[in-house]
């Protein structure tokens, strides 16, 4: 049976955490190992994890470099035979998210999968569907990745190609698809499905400065130095305000 390791990295979380917890114990796939890394917290988290802490199979609480430092942490100790990652303030789209995960995995033989993703705001309204359905690996190239809150790898590949890099604040999941799809040109396949609902305000979403940041990474990341190529991935943000339109109407559909 294939087993999953879901992990969640949170710090200062006690306004989410349990909506997290809860989201991961209520799935209908038996084999899950339940992985929380928490960067030492300061408020009620830990208090709150601790709660559940009989039903969650590895807790670390230390001081980390921050996300994509916790994220590598939970892969090392992860078991399982793909890697799901689930951030601390947001929850799966279903109870049946992992079995269908798994099931596409059984039935596509392919080391990565690619899915969607419904983005609330801060008073719980769904605001954007954000797909990767018409997303390409060759979009990386301008800039472009899919949902990573939707992307699941087999634990395989990390153990063959590293882990996120510590190199980029913002970019780290961009780099890593950069070199597995590109780099190394590894399979993926996109799942006709949405995994998470996660929250807007993330550490890549927060305002124009995230924004610039994030590009510098990419730029850097893809080596661009042609002011045609940089102007291109400054100005990503266009398609992306053209395609959340599109997908207002599956939204609407979907929720």
């Amino acid at each position: 049976m294939i087993s999953v390791s879901v992990i969640t990295v949170c710090f200062n979380s006690e306004n989410s955490i349990e909506a997290t917890i809860r989201s991961v114990l209520s799935q209908d796939y038996n084999n899950i190992e339940y992985i929380i890394i928490d960067g030492m917290s300061s408020d009620l988290t830990m208090k709150i994890i601790h709660e559940y802490r009989a039903n969650i199979g590895i807790v670390v609480s230390e001081r980390d470099r921050g996300i994509y430092d916790a994220i590598n942490k939970g892969i090392t100790l992860a078991s399982g035979d793909y890697i799901v990652l689930l951030n601390s303030n947001d929850v799966f789209y279903s109870t049946s998210t992992i079995s269908n995960i798994v099931d596409f995995h059984q039935h596509n033989d392919c080391p990565i999968s690619v899915a969607d993703v419904l983005i609330k705001d801060t008073k719980g309204q769904l605001v954007r569907y954000y797909s990767a359905e018409f997303w390409k690996s060759f979009h990386l190239r301008l800039g472009f990745m899919p949902p990573h809150q939707a992307v699941v790898i087999r634990k395989d590949i990390f153990n063959s190609y590293g882990v996120y890099s510590l190199d980029y604040k913002i970019a780290a999941d961009y780099e890593y698809l950069v070199r597995l799809l590109l780099r190394n040109r590894l399979v993926y396949k996109y799942s006709p499905e949405v995994r998470t609902i996660m929250s807007s305000g993330g550490v890549s979403s927060q305002g124009f400065s995230s924004y610039k940041e994030i590009s510098r990474e990419i730029i850097d990341i893809l080596g661009y130095r042609n002011i045609f190529l940089v102007a291109i991935v400054y100005f990503r943000i266009l398609p992306k305000l053209l395609s959340s339109k599109f997908y207002k109407l599956k939204l609407r559909v979907k929720s």
